[in-house]
């Protein structure tokens, strides 16, 4: 089995990226343009019996994002998954936002996600693999993101629309598209928040914690295995209650 992780560098992604690893994957492991994070985790991954393939890029750059996601299909020739989980979080407000700051987050978090799943459906379609993509959206798409800004809650809400509309694209040929919307989880970013706000956003959590990394990917094992056989366009919360639907 093959799989493309975006944004495995750190945080969810590489926990998803190791997740995926024991589940028996090889991977494209796509970092940021520095490439230095990725040869730890290539180094884990090896010891583990899979192999890997690095693909560093800045995703804020389509041309880039388009051309990493092309190294991976053809040294895999092909790929069965891919999750997109690569993404910048910003808690600009609205009174201080600019448009530079708007493109980035909207460029990373949303049309990079885009373009990087249709390359990878256009190849599953091509080879007729009936692959699976996984979506890593955001809660803060569904409370408006107090903590965050409306940027990068906008992008968000697009990525929930985003995996209804792949999925009804991929569905006649045997790809399946499911999103995951994470609450608050113990990365870089919520220590951003917690620096910024002065409060522990887990404390507005029901259960009382944030979510551990490898609970997220845990669950993007699961839309990827066969127990999600007949999951499609699903958009599966995970964030200890703070969004109840």
């Amino acid at each position: 089995m093959r799989a493309f992780v975006t944004g495995a560098g750190r945080g969810i992604g590489r926990a998803i990226a190791l997740q995926l690893a024991r589940d028996g994957y090889d991977l494209g492991l796509h970092v940021n343009a520095s490439g230095l994070a990725g040869h730890a985790l290539r180094d884990e991954i090896a010891e583990m019996g899979q192999r890997s393939v690095v693909v560093p890029a800045d995703f804020s750059d389509l041309a880039a994002a388009r051309h990493a996601v092309r190294q991976v299909i053809e040294a895999w020739d092909g790929l069965d998954a891919l999750v997109l989980s690569a993404g910048v979080s910003s808690a600009c407000s609205l009174f201080d936002l600019d448009d530079a700051e708007i493109d980035f987050v909207i460029d990373v978090n949303l049309k990079a996600p885009l373009v990087v799943a249709q390359e990878v459906m256009i190849a599953m379609r091509k080879r007729a693999i009936r692959g699976r993509v996984v979506v890593i959206g955001s809660a803060a798409a569904q409370t408006g993101g107090a903590l965050v800004g409306p940027h990068y809650v906008a992008a968000k809400a697009g990525t929930h629309a985003l995996v209804k509309s792949l999925a009804k694209a991929g569905a006649p040929y045997g790809i399946q598209v499911n999103g995951i919307a994470p609450g608050f989880v113990e990365t870089d970013g919520l220590e951003k928040m917690k620096a910024v706000h002065g409060i522990d956003p887990a404390s507005l959590v029901p259960i009382g914690r944030a979510a551990a990394p490898a609970e997220i990917a845990r669950c993007v094992s699961f839309l990827l295995s066969d127990a999600a056989s007949y999951v499609n366009g699903a958009l599966l919360d995970v964030n200890g209650g703070l969004v109840m639907r």
